[in-house]
């Protein structure tokens, strides 16, 4: 018992840290999407569409502090105002985030930091092939975030963290009575 025991433990603690790192990783990727996004966007576009990459930005950091939102699922109006308070939210953008429903918008945020950087990159006369640097870091970002919910929605069983419970309860029960018949 004590064999199955620990195996049984070990292959739980394997998968509580595969979990962790997979959030770790997703996470900082995200963030490194993010940061890659900026620099190309201030790179290309940077003087001569200035509004178009704040805007840009502005979107791109609201899509992630929403996801954040999101994955703890509290998201209430004066969320959205504290947003709108920092300057990541315009007034316009927050009476329409409150119409929607609440998974739906770091997304359509991303949507808007794409728009805003298109036409950025239009304005700008930017290289052909900038708009698609852009777009390949905005749809990693989204890839990162749906990983993130998906292992969210799908956590470690709740049957088995009950048997593997019950297993060292009973693995040291037998332990301790072991331990009382032996003499010392």
């Amino acid at each position: 018992l004590t064999a199955i025991t620990t195996f049984f433990e070990v292959f739980y603690s394997n998968q509580c840290y595969a979990r962790y790192s997979k959030f770790h990783g997703n996470t900082r990727g995200m963030i490194n999407d993010v940061h890659a996004f900026a620099f190309v966007l201030r790179c290309h576009i940077g003087e001569k569409a200035r509004n178009h990459l704040r805007l840009s930005l502005r979107y791109m950091i609201a899509g992630i502090v929403l996801h954040f939102y999101e994955m703890q699922h509290k998201m209430s109006e004066m969320d959205l105002r504290y947003l709108q308070s920092l300057g990541i939210l315009s007034p316009g953008d927050v009476q329409v985030m409150i119409r929607m429903q609440p998974q739906h918008r770091s997304m359509v945020t991303l949507h808007w930091s794409s728009i805003a950087a298109s036409k950025g990159v239009k304005k700008a006369e930017a290289p052909s092939q900038v708009q698609g640097l852009l777009t390949a870091r905005l749809l990693q970002v989204s890839q990162s975030q749906e990983e993130i919910v998906d292992t969210l929605a799908l956590p470690v069983p709740f049957a088995y963290y009950h048997i593997l419970s019950v297993m060292v309860i009973v693995n040291l029960g037998m332990w301790a009575y072991r331990m009382a018949l032996t003499e010392s």
